[in-house]
């Protein structure tokens, strides 16, 4: 799910567009996360978690939690921030109750590129 998100960058006079790259990995713990597959085009998780209705025989495989991501960078404070939505999913397969948090990186993105090597642009 390789996409682009371009956001406004301060740079040492002006503020850009500059396309960064956002991949998801995943795994079941306690495997090593790997690259998922799928074409999704805007590094946005949506992903299911399933169980058995029937404990018995492993034959009703039902959804029980819907999880979604957005990420996105605030064009004015330069922080990417993720937006997560879990939902629980009724026996009915109606949606429950769903929440959201919003949790804010600590660095902006230009921060977090120089502390990660890419040299800043002029």
């Amino acid at each position: 799910m390789a996409v682009t998100k371009t956001y406004n960058r301060p740079k040492s006079t002006v503020v850009n567009s500059t396309a960064i790259d956002v991949t998801i990995k995943v795994s079941e713990k306690p495997d090593a996360p790997g690259a998922i597959g799928g074409t999704g085009t805007t590094g946005n998780l949506d992903a299911r978690f399933q169980a058995d209705a029937d404990e018995s025989g492993g034959t009703d495989i039902q959804d029980l939690f819907k999880l979604e991501t957005t990420i996105a960078v605030d064009a004015t404070t330069g922080q990417a921030n993720l937006t997560v939505l879990v939902t629980p999913i009724k026996g009915g397969a109606l949606d429950g109750t769903a929440k959201s948090m919003v949790v804010t990186h600590d660095e902006t993105v230009d921060a977090w590129q120089t502390a990660a090597g890419r040299a800043r642009q002029a």
